[in-house]
């Protein structure tokens, strides 16, 4: 596919041997089970009226920025705690 022309190190090559099994992997066409599935959802997604769609989007927006929301406080709270834990011990 590509031919690497300089010395890289082993993790660079085993990074660019995912990378190209990834890129392969992409650009496969679907399975049969992956046409099935697909017009399985685009038939069942028309049956949906598009405001439910929109309100279901909305809501699924605003969980993952709930979560993502709640985990960036945690980090902050962990962090302190683990910061905290460490000037106690010096």
């Amino acid at each position: 596919m590509y031919k690497v022309y300089f010395m890289i190190n082993s993790y660079d090559m085993l990074v660019f041997q995912e990378l190209t099994t990834w890129q392969k992997k992409m650009l496969r066409s679907p399975s049969l089970l992956n046409k099935f599935s697909k017009k399985m959802q685009t038939k069942f997604n028309s049956w949906i009226p598009e405001k439910v769609h929109r309100a279901i989007t909305v809501t699924i927006k605003q969980m993952v920025r709930s979560i993502l929301f709640g985990a960036k406080i945690m980090e902050n709270v962990l962090s302190y705690k683990l910061r905290t834990a460490i000037l106690l011990l010096l």
